[in-house]
């Protein structure tokens, strides 16, 4: 678990990185059973990017604050640098999205276990 810190208010969020782990493997349409389904391996690809989306999102934003910091702290050369972290994230946003779409498209039903 890592914690992120920003500004000098104390503010903190805690978020866990497990970058190793498989899907989770519930039945979404019966949400009070929790019951584990056989996902295929495209629908646990598909869950697995949906997360790293989500995670490189959350990075970019804390991106912004950092540069910010860095802006006050240093000034804009290493504010520049990390808002150019920031924008490799959102491109590696915008090709995990395009490859989720193709996937999105790809007929598994040969792929179930």
């Amino acid at each position: 678990m890592h914690q992120h810190h920003s500004g000098s208010k104390g503010h903190h969020h805690d978020h866990h990185h497990d970058h190793g782990h498989d899907a989770h493997e519930y039945d979404h349409e019966q949400p009070a059973a929790r019951k584990p389904v056989a996902l295929s391996k495209k629908e646990k690809l598909i869950l697995r990017i949906r997360h790293s989306i989500r995670h490189n999102s959350e990075h970019g934003d804390s991106y912004k604050t950092m540069a910010r910091e860095a802006e006050e702290l240093s000034g804009n050369e290493a504010a520049q640098l990390i808002l150019s972290a920031g924008e490799m994230t959102a491109i590696q946003n915008e090709r995990l999205e395009k490859a989720l779409r193709l996937l999105e498209g790809i007929d598994d039903s040969d792929d179930r276990p």
